[in-house]
């Protein structure tokens, strides 16, 4: 039994020092990842052989977000089999071992109240390090049209791993504010600045907006549920202390860089309003992708068309006149730039939503405790800024960002059962 918890403790600690080398080197995260899966492994051996679920979790939320990843993992196998392209295999290799790993490490992680601090320490230095790395590399570039892309070798996937972090942190940040924990709340907010001026380095329009969008909503979440007046006080200092210090700190040139990608793309997409095509930009590629696709998912809503199949069947559909847009660049493109028109697309409407069912599913548990205010409001921040970032590209695609993802709401879910149940433990009316 003593094995069993310090295996259990070995597994939470190899998900910690996942985050905090990721910001290093991306595969040095993998293997604590690969290590975490098969100390679960050997937990769930000992439990079934055994027969003791003692060292495992006996809450159904956990099984049921962990029978989705295995479903996840087994529909992008099965795909994978059936069509034998670079894109599948692409596919496959980014979101088939992340789902599989993590419906094997879920049920063996238990995070207890006093792993609060530990996971909070590490989030702050993990953001700060892979803010580090974006901030460095876009300084070294010296250029302020330059896109950084941090410890990774594409922008948006960047991006989008630094809005996961920051908008976790961001939640973090105005929970230490309300329980007044003044140290807490200053690291928390160094790592949020940090993680912000990251994710504008990269020039990604859809992360900033995702970004933008979680954030508002927090501190106005933070103002209206907080009726202290010595709260909203402390937040609407902190907004003009970061508004402050960006304007300052941040180059001009790089602002009006991002501004001039907004513009361009706002044009971008009403240009095609009426017969015109559209320019074959950032923007306008995305438009055309999209269109392609809902045509084809209309035309295969059960199963799809299959990952890759899109080469040969966007040129049909240009050439049959259903389209109005220019094939040959998108044929070049492995994905869509939507995570969730990519998943209708490859595996049609049913076994494309079921692929990404894990992802509701952690929003649906977290918003279901959302009467723990900030515990919840930090699993939501991330699951939404996610979700969000999946509109303009596919996080949910690429190991990393994926990873990352499945790391962070994994800790925090896990957190906010041992909180429930201990809550529970203590006041067993509450039950009732």
């Amino acid at each position: 039994m003593v094995f069993s918890m310090k295996t259990q403790r070995a597994i939470l600690y190899c998900l910690l020092f996942a985050l905090i080398s990721y910001g290093f080197n991306y595969h040095i995260g993998k293997a604590f990842i690969h290590l975490a899966t098969l100390l679960s492994l050997y937990n769930l051996l000992i439990a079934f052989k055994k027969k003791s679920v003692f060292n495992i979790s006996n809450q159904k939320t956990i099984w049921v977000t962990s029978a989705l990843l295995a479903t996840s993992a087994a529909l992008t196998f099965i795909y994978y089999q059936i069509f034998s392209n670079h894109m599948s295999e692409r596919h496959f290799l980014n979101m088939f071992y992340p789902a599989l790993f993590f419906s094997i490490i879920l049920p063996s992680l238990k995070v207890e109240k006093r792993d609060k601090y530990p996971i909070l320490i590490t989030a702050i230095i993990s953001c700060s390090i892979m803010a580090g790395a974006g901030i460095i590399d876009y300084f070294s570039a010296g250029s302020s049209g330059f896109r950084t892309a941090g410890f990774l070798n594409l922008p948006i996937i960047y991006a989008s791993c630094m809005v996961l972090m920051t908008c976790w942190l961001a939640a973090l940040l105005l929970s230490s504010i309300t329980q007044r924990n003044w140290l807490i709340a200053s690291l928390c907010l160094i790592a949020v600045i940090a993680g912000f001026a990251s994710v504008l380095f990269t020039g990604s329009r859809g992360p900033i907006i995702s970004m933008g969008i979680i954030l508002l909503v927090l501190i106005a979440h933070n103002l209206i549920s907080n009726s202290s007046v010595i709260q909203k006080i402390s937040t609407i200092t902190l907004i003009l202390i970061v508004s402050t210090l960006s304007l300052s700190l941040f180059p001009q040139s790089k602002l009006d860089n991002i501004k001039s990608r907004f513009q361009i793309g706002v044009q971008n997409a009403t240009s095609a309003l009426g017969s015109e095509r559209r320019e074959p930009n950032s923007t306008g590629i995305r438009l055309d992708m999209w269109e392609a696709s809902l045509v084809a998912i209309s035309d295969h809503p059960l199963t799809g068309i299959g990952p890759g199949t899109h080469t040969t069947y966007f040129p049909m559909l240009e050439q049959s006149g259903r389209i109005n847009i220019n094939t040959a660049p998108l044929v070049r493109f492995d994905h869509m730039h939507n995570d969730y028109i990519q998943a209708w697309l490859s595996m049609g409407v049913i076994f494309g939503t079921l692929s990404f069912a894990f992802i509701l599913c952690f929003l649906v548990l977290f918003a279901s405790k959302a009467k723990n205010t900030y515990r919840s409001l930090a699993g939501i921040s991330v699951c939404s800024s996610f979700i969000l970032c999946g509109l303009t590209d596919v996080p949910a695609h690429n190991a990393a960002s994926l990873t990352l993802f499945l790391i962070i709401a994994s800790l925090q879910l896990s957190y906010l059962q041992s909180y429930v149940t201990s809550s529970l433990n203590k006041n067993p009316a509450a039950q009732n």
